[in-house]
Parts: C-alpha cells; sequence; structure tokens
C-alpha cells in the first residue's frame, strides 16, 4: 500500500462544495451542520467542460474485434490488448463521498502501488478554470488486476473531483494515463424536521433552492388551524435568506422573524432578526463565523455598526476535519472581543467514525464542564439522515445511563 499525499498540481478543471452549526449556539433550527460531510450551500449543479488537447483523457474499454463481438483483438505477443475500466467512470454524476476509486484492468499489475504517480484533486469555486488544485490523501493500493485510491476522509459532497493515475505496467505493456472527472451527490436537504421527545414534532424548516443553490430557508413552528403538520396552513414562524457566495460558499444570511405589516413573507417589511457571516480560507474551510443581534444605528446589516452577538472560531485536522470550534461569550475585562482575556471559551469538540463522517459533538461550558452532546447518523452514502441531541438524564451527568434524547432532528431527502 501507497501512502499518496496530497498535493496542488496544474491544469485542473474543477468546481467545488463543502458545510454551520456548533452546540453550543443551536436553537430550534440547527441548520445544516457544520462538518464535512454535511452538505455545503451556494454550489452550481454543472460539471465544467472535460480536458482538451493532450494524452491526459479517459481511457475506456477496448471495443474488441468487430468481427467477434465481445472477442477482443491479440495483440503481437499473443496477449489479449489492455482494457481499463474505472469507477466511477468519467463524467459520473452522484458519487459516493465514501467510496473508494477503483481501476481494474483485464491483466494483472506488474509495477508496485510506489511506481505509479496518481493525484485527486478539487478547487473551491463555481466551475472556473483554475490553475491549482488542492490535493487530497490517501492510499494507493494493487491487488491482482485491480487499483484502488481510498481517501483518507470522505470527499465533499456537491464537488467535482479530478483523479489522475499513470506509470503502471502489466504484462501486456504500460497503462495509458487515466483522467477521471466526477462529481459526488448534491444531497439539498429538502426539509428538516425538529423532534421533542416530550411534546413531538416542534419545528420544521423548508429549505429553498435556485438552480441547485440554496438561498433561504421557512420555519414553521405551529400546525395552524387544522391542527396538522405540515401542509399549507402552518404557521411560519422566521425566514433565513443566504446571500455573498464565495469559493462555492454563501458568506452572509439574514434572518427574519416577522412578516410585517403587509403580513407577508419575504416582502421589503420583513422584522430583521438577526445576520451572521461566515470566512473561509484558501483550501474552503470555514474558519470563522460571526452572528450579529442587530443592525446598528443606520439600519443596515453588515455595515460594521451592528452589535455583536459571537464568534466561533474553528480549526481542522491534516484531513480537513473539523475538530474543534471555541465560542467566547464575553469581551473580557478590556470590553473588547477577540483579544487573550475573552472569557467562557465554551469550546465544541467532535469525533468521526472508521469513515471520516461525523459522529458526535460535544460542547462544554468555560470551566470544562459539558454542556451537552449530539449524535449524527448517515446513510451508506455518507448523507447525513439524523441527529440526537442528549439530556443529562435524572442524575445530571452527561454520557452515564440515563440520559435520553432531548430533541431530534431528522433530514428528509429528494
Amino acid at each position: 500500500m501507497h501512502r499518496i499525499l496530497g498535493a496542488c498540481f496544474v491544469s485542473l478543471l474543477l468546481a467545488c462544495g463543502g458545510g454551520g452549526s456548533s452546540g453550543a449556539d443551536a436553537g430550534d433550527d440547527p441548520g445544516t451542520p457544520d462538518v464535512p460531510t454535511a452538505t455545503d450551500e451556494g454550489v452550481t449543479n454543472e460539471l465544467p467542460p472535460p480536458d482538451e488537447g493532450d494524452a491526459d483523457i479517459p481511457v475506456v474499454t477496448d471495443p474488441g474485434n468487430p468481427d467477434h463481438p465481445g472477442t477482443p483483438d491479440e495483440g503481437p505477443d499473443g496477449t489479449t490488448p489492455l482494457t481499463v475500466t474505472v469507477e466511477p467512470e468519467d463524467g459520473a454524476r452522484g458519487v459516493s463521498v465514501v467510496a473508494p476509486i477503483t481501476v481494474t484492468l483485464n491483466h494483472g499489475v506488474a509495477s508496485a502501488a510506489g511506481d505509479a504517480t496518481t493525484s485527486l484533486a478539487w478547487a473551491r469555486g463555481f466551475n472556473e478554470i483554475v490553475t491549482s488544485g488542492i490535493g487530497v490523501e490517501g492510499e494507493l493500493a494493487v491487488l491482482g488486476r485491480t487499483v484502488t485510491f481510498t481517501p483518507d476522509a470522505p470527499l465533499a459532497a456537491r464537488t467535482t473531483y479530478r483523479f489522475y493515475l499513470s506509470g503502471l505496467e502489466t504484462a501486456a505493456g504500460a497503462v495509458p494515463t487515466i483522467v477521471v472527472m466526477f462529481r459526488t451527490w448534491e444531497n439539498p436537504i429538502a426539509r428538516q424536521i425538529t423532534w421533542e421527545t416530550a411534546t413531538g414534532i416542534r419545528q420544521y424548516t423548508v429549505h429553498d433552492y435556485d438552480d441547485g443553490v440554496l438561498v433561504g430557508a421557512r420555519s414553521f413552528d405551529g400546525p395552524g388551524s387544522d391542527g396538522i403538520w405540515q401542509n399549507d396552513d402552518d404557521v411560519q414562524d422566521s425566514r433565513t435568506a443566504y446571500e455573498a457566495f464565495e469559493q462555492g460558499h454563501w458568506t452572509r444570511l439574514v434572518n427574519y422573524n416577522g412578516a410585517g405589516t403587509d403580513a407577508q413573507w419575504g416582502t421589503g417589511d420583513d422584522v430583521f432578526r438577526y445576520h451572521q457571516s461566515r470566512t473561509f480560507d484558501e483550501n474552503g474551510q470555514n474558519t470563522l463565523y460571526d452572528s450579529y443581534s442587530g443592525v446598528g444605528s443606520d439600519g443596515v446589516p453588515f455595515s460594521g455598526d451592528e452589535p455583536f452577538g459571537f464568534r466561533q472560531q474553528k480549526t481542522f485536522d491534516g484531513r480537513g476535519l473539523l475538530i474543534q470550534s471555541f465560542q467566547p461569550t464575553a469581551p473580557g475585562p478590556d470590553a473588547t472581543w477577540f483579544t487573550a482575556d475573552d472569557t467562557d471559551l465554551w469550546p465544541t469538540v467532535y469525533t468521526y467514525d472508521s469513515k471520516g463522517l461525523v459522529a458526535t459533538e460535544a460542547w462544554y461550558d468555560g470551566s470544562g464542564v459539558m454542556g451537552g452532546y449530539t449524535e449524527f447518523d448517515h446513510d451508506g452514502e455518507g448523507r447525513m439522515t439524523e441527529q440526537r441531541r442528549y439530556d443529562a438524564g435524572p442524575d445530571g451527568t452527561f454520557r452515564t445511563g440515563d440520559d435520553f434524547v432531548q430533541v431530534q432532528w431528522v433530514y428528509v431527502l429528494p
């Protein structure tokens, strides 16, 4: 097995994808959890055009002898010509984020994995042409006629990847350079339902998309006059608008909790509640999450004079997985946010399963006492399907035998 390090390389033509909430500040609607496997917002659904020109073209299966369908032509040395299949195939969509890339040959591989040159890379953006990509680390293994590349961590949803492999040898000769581009599953969350153990359904949120890009969300907290949830007379509680997309992510949201004097949601007089912004680094990782509780004296959000609510500062491991976030709750004696004397950092810590999918998050108060924890479930393709937030139970201590599910979020996929 050969270790492949993430590397940037030239002549890539890629597109992007990537995810936000922490248990420390999550309310009735946690939004899409800010973990690598959760769907990110604001990414176009189109694959970029294929590479043009040089020998870096996808390898296809040999058509064989046209006089005898299904029988490959023989080579000059009596061996059957080399055929190559790749899974996922070039141009594939809806690819799993947890499945390896598999190359299958009709001859055994004579060279070692260490002799091959391979890379898997992607780039953040709206299908733009880029000169370098972000490398994905993983393991390259050769076993008989099969070559497998297994990424170290789940791939990002709604993301286009380019897989490159060269330097393999078989008894039939050298394997042509393989270049395959594919796109992972889109997974737009259609509806998010919040349940409480004691009372049943508490709220649900409908996500609105424009050509695959998340542009809004509408939350409902009552079943309406008929007493039945999830139909046309449900009581809308709030709406959220997403905007200012960069690197394939929304960077601003504005939340409203009233329809205004005209009693119509989505018009200019909706009642402002709060707004938030996200900052991403060059690797597309959401490193900062800021929330503001008002619009300031000018009445305009994102103008610089709004009162600050909180900030989450996030750290990632070498695989790009979110490991920990900190949320100071007070600016400290100097009365200035984000300086060394900020207090009550409220760290949130994440753990992952063997596939690299987020398994738990737990948050702690400023003194290190656990304030709660959440467990996550995923389907076989790596899509998040459920969250469960636990109460400490009668003994008041988390992660003991009497813990029970306090709130549950179920994600309805299209």
